[in-house]
């Protein structure tokens, strides 16, 4: 008998989410992977509103600073967030989809200053670091200026740490290399390359993932399973490669 029960209720589940044909997702402003003004709202939006589609599922995008886009997922007043790349936190917090992008989190230095060289987190000790609040960087890094050894200085978003590099006012700044890009761009008026270089490696490959609030009206393990099954058919349809190209063409 428990076993009818519990069939039932993922059945009366399930068509709830087919009839729902809507749901809400906080995001937030990071260029060019989401963002109001972009084309189609960003990459990652797209890639989003797309795999949804295929299930007739439409989404509509609620814009928020970041850490508000978080809280109010979370504490289910929309049924996802877009996008987060992954911690203990977010995975504790949220149901998290396989991924959505794939980029570089690199260290981005000004033009105008001595190149910086270094292999690992303990070369930089002594340097001055800009950084994004909510957003999520590699624990070497984050423990190595938590103990002081990096002078980290915090910026409400990646614009304003752009813009203290152009000014001497930090030394490098931790940013996704395809957001580095468009931000040189959008602040100069000028190619990365003009203004900007990658410092030293790559500091980690980065994925970002669709965070599907655990208390959400609309039955979150069902939503996952129906988003990852619709990122897949994106993959395999060559559609995902599709925008993935638009994003290098600089689209968004």
């Amino acid at each position: 008998m428990k076993h009818i029960f519990l069939i039932f209720g993922l059945l009366v589940a399930s068509f709830s989410l087919q009839a729902q044909t809507q749901i809400t997702v906080s995001t937030g402003e990071y260029a060019p992977f989401t963002g109001a003004n972009l084309n189609n709202g960003g990459f990652v939006n797209q890639v989003i509103t797309e795999a949804f589609a295929l299930n007739d599922i439409k989404v509509d995008f609620i814009y928020l600073p970041w850490r508000r886009a978080y809280e109010t997922a979370k504490n289910g007043e929309y049924d996802a967030s877009s996008f987060w790349f992954l911690n203990e936190e977010r995975q504790k917090d949220f149901l998290m989809s396989d991924p959505v992008s794939n980029d570089p989190l690199v260290l981005v230095q000004s033009k105008k200053t001595d190149i910086i060289n270094w292999n690992t987190i303990a070369d930089l000790s002594g340097r001055s670091i800009g950084y994004t609040s909510g957003f999520t960087y590699p624990d070497d890094l984050m423990a190595a200026i938590n103990k002081g050894d990096i002078t980290g200085q915090k910026a409400p978003d990646d614009k304003g740490s752009m813009k203290k590099l152009l000014i001497n006012r930090v030394e490098l700044f931790v940013i996704s290399q395809t957001t580095a890009y468009t931000l040189a761009q959008e602040i100069t008026n000028e190619s990365f390359d003009k203004n900007f270089m990658v410092s030293g490696k790559v500091l980690k490959d980065v994925t970002g993932h669709l965070a599907i609030s655990r208390n959400g009206k609309n039955n979150p393990e069902e939503l996952l399973l129906i988003f990852n099954k619709s990122m897949q058919q994106l993959r395999d349809s060559g559609r995902y490669q599709e925008l993935l190209d638009q994003l290098k063409n600089n689209y968004y």
